[in-house]
């Protein structure tokens, strides 16, 4: 018997640092905090059925999907993470045991033959890559540290942070050194907790997340 794991399924806890972690690691907005069984005393009893409701349509301050394009399924995946954090029995609480080989059938191969690497052949001086390749890189790591951490809020303008698409939403902020708007995001301003609630993000990959949306904004 040789079983197959799908290794793209997600997971309760990758949905949750993708969409839910800015709010429910800080409680910001009064979000119940992850693993703080007193901020989800009155919600579990409800039960799960109406709370998996309430964050896909929106509930008070939290809007529809944490402000996020996820599904149903995922969004189910990071509520029953988040219950389990306080000790709700789900059916993602059962710990998984992780790195467990599959059985694997045995399979006749046959001898490998080595071909030997054909040595390059260079007749012109390497020429370096222009600098646009990393530029492009930089903001491509903006964008991924964007859409993993800023983007809950910065879509739909959770607790009036600047939206990505709005313009408008930006104008006094760009009149401003880029530097401090940087320190703002690291160390956190008014309502936005340091680094958006990732403190696990070092502070190169929220100034690349800076650049990201300052890069997008002047583009519009």
């Amino acid at each position: 018997l040789v079983v197959t794991v799908d290794t793209n399924q997600k997971s309760g806890e990758q949905v949750y640092n993708r969409v839910c972690m800015a709010c429910h690691n800080t409680g910001l907005l009064k979000a119940p905090k992850l693993g703080d069984k007193d901020d989800w005393v009155t919600r579990i009893e409800k039960g799960e059925a109406i709370l998996l409701q309430n964050s896909i349509n929106g509930f008070n301050a939290m809007p529809p999907r944490g402000g996020n394009f996820v599904d149903d399924a995922d969004m189910k995946l990071a509520l029953q993470y988040m219950l389990a954090s306080v000790g709700v029995e789900t059916l993602v609480s059962v710990p998984v045991v992780k790195n467990t080989p599959a059985p694997v059938k045995q399979v006749a191969t046959q001898p490998i033959i080595k071909i030997p690497a054909i040595p390059k052949v260079v007749s012109n001086p390497p020429i370096s890559k222009p600098k646009t390749a990393s530029v492009a890189a930089s903001s491509s790591k903006g964008k991924n540290v964007y859409d993993n951490t800023c983007k809950s809020c910065h879509v739909v303008g959770i607790a009036g942070a600047p939206r990505i698409a709005e313009k408008k939403d930006w104008e006094t902020r760009i009149l401003k050194d880029e530097a401090e708007l940087i320190k703002n995001a690291i160390n956190g301003f008014n309502i936005m907790p340091p680094k958006g609630g990732n403190v696990k993000l070092t502070n190169s990959e929220v100034r690349l997340a800076v650049e990201y949306m300052l890069e997008v904004i002047k583009s519009k």
